[in-house]
């Protein structure tokens, strides 16, 4: 076993997990009282997260490695498998020499662990809660460590002692330009461990463009300028647009839907009755509502949300602000943007991994190229957006289905419209809604159908680049 240094994906420094693993991982062959290694309880972790889906001892190895900075070799995966078969935890295949072992969790072994997590809840709380205080007093002690400047030396005798010592401030300036040369960097949540659940093999989707103008100028009718560049829904507009997102959410649920994503800009989280409302009908019809974006006239932020049963499950902020023509009218979006390298949320849920692309950021290659390398792979990716211009989403999103071999659903406000769902399947059908329409459009999701054709897929190409490589 070796010890990895990649930090890039850690997102919670204090997870209890990470902090008990860096204790105990200078030896992997330690037992617990009951005689399991630490591994053991590693790889249950890794087949945890894949569900049902079968899965190798490469693939485990590197959830583990994300997840625990450890790196397991593939034999010590597959010698912890044989050992959790004989105890009937997971189900365990050796084929032939040539064919990796598969892996996969058992049911049974799967709820009683989802059991065995909420349990831990509270004590994990409770120790988290423990490390914050220490850290609260670990800044107080560098603040005041940092009200030294320099020891009683004078200048010329620290030149003396330690000519190639770093001056004051280099430092900090040589992390600032490593942390900017990267764009964007994606941070991994795992919601199942927060509230544990099975996640499902098949749900719905649903995307609901709405929004249309009666005079041909939407952001005049239904919006007014609150602040320089950031804009809130006309107090006239609020019961209109709500009746309208009831009848949307109703008729998602008639249709069986287990996920609504709505447009940008088309719902306004700044009016309390929205956000109430929409938590209610979440509750109620057991369904993630992903009502688009807003400008948060507190943050100055456009601010995407994901409301499940449980209330606000996660936020995801938009980094590329927009410049929208329409007629001879010219608005810009003044948000506040983090300086790089800037966080987009992956999100481990029920209904697989999950990420959300507000509006352009979609359109940016940077971005696509995290999406397309994160481990493991995203599932479904949302792209709520108020774009006139829809050629190129189109082309973004045509290519984002195969290359990061993913559901895309691009769901514009239906002013400009053309929102669209893109599949990776071979026998896809493309799902749009034209202009000017108010309409809602589904997708059914065989989650697993998808991972393991994702697989199958990364095979394929691995074997056409060898190819290539091999004739050149």
């Amino acid at each position: 076993m070796r010890k990895t240094t990649n930090y890039q994906h850690i997102a919670y420094p204090t997870d209890i997990k990470n902090i008990i693993l860096r204790l105990a991982h200078f030896d992997p062959t330690c037992k617990d009282n009951y005689g399991n290694k630490i591994i053991d309880y590693l790889v249950l972790d890794a087949l945890l997260t894949y569900g049902q889906l079968v899965v190798t001892a490469y693939e485990i190895k590197k959830c583990i490695k994300r997840n625990f900075l450890l790196d397991f070799e593939e034999e010590e995966i597959i010698v912890s498998g044989r050992r959790l078969h004989k105890k009937k935890m997971i189900e365990f295949e050796e084929k032939n020499r040539t064919e990796s072992p598969s892996f996969k969790i058992t049911p049974e072994t799967e709820e009683n662990l989802a059991k065995n997590l909420a349990a831990s809840q509270g004590i994990e709380k409770e120790v988290l809660d423990r490390f914050d205080l220490v850290e609260k007093e670990e800044k107080i002690l560098i603040s005041a460590l940092n009200t030294i400047s320099e020891p009683s030396f004078s200048k010329n005798t620290l030149d003396v002692l330690s000519p190639s010592l770093p001056r004051k401030g280099e430092i900090t300036k040589t992390k600032e330009k490593k942390a900017q040369k990267r764009k964007y960097t994606l941070i991994y949540k795992d919601l199942l461990r927060k509230y544990p659940k099975i996640q499902k093999r098949e749900f719905r989707v649903g995307i609901a463009q709405i929004g249309v103008s009666s005079k041909g100028d939407f952001i005049s009718e239904y919006y007014e300028e609150k602040d320089s560049g950031l804009l809130a829904l006309r107090e006239d507009k609020i019961e209109l647009v709500i009746e309208k997102v009831k009848t949307i959410i109703e008729e998602a649920h008639d249709n069986e839907i287990n996920i609504l994503v709505f447009p940008e800009m088309a719902i306004d989280l700044n009016y309390g009755q929205f956000l109430e409302e929409i938590s209610r009908l979440a509750k109620l019809n057991d369904m993630y509502i992903i009502p688009g974006s807003f400008h948060n006239l507190e943050t100055k932020q456009n601010i995407s949300m994901v409301i499940g049963p449980e209330g606000i499950l996660w936020e995801q902020e938009k980094h590329i602000p927009a410049i929208i023509h329409f007629g001879n009218k010219r608005f810009e979006e003044r948000i506040k943007v983090n300086i790089f390298p800037r966080q987009t949320i992956v999100c481990n849920t029920e209904f697989g991994r999950i990420a959300i692309i507000i509006c352009r950021d979609f359109l940016d290659m940077d971005l696509r190229v995290e999406l397309k390398n994160f481990e493991p792979p995203i599932d479904l990716i949302f792209n709520p957006a108020f774009t006139p211009v829809t050629a190129d989403f189109k082309a973004a999103h045509f290519d984002a289905r195969r290359s990061i071999y993913a559901y895309c659903f691009f769901v514009n406000i239906a002013e400009y419209g053309e929102s669209l769902i893109y599949t990776p399947e071979k026998e896809r059908i493309e799902r749009i809604i034209p202009p000017k329409q108010e309409n809602l459009i589904l997708k059914d999701v065989d989650l697993f159908k998808l991972r393991s054709e994702r697989k199958k897929w990364e095979k394929e190409q691995k074997k056409r680049r060898q190819f290539i490589q091999s004739t050149r």
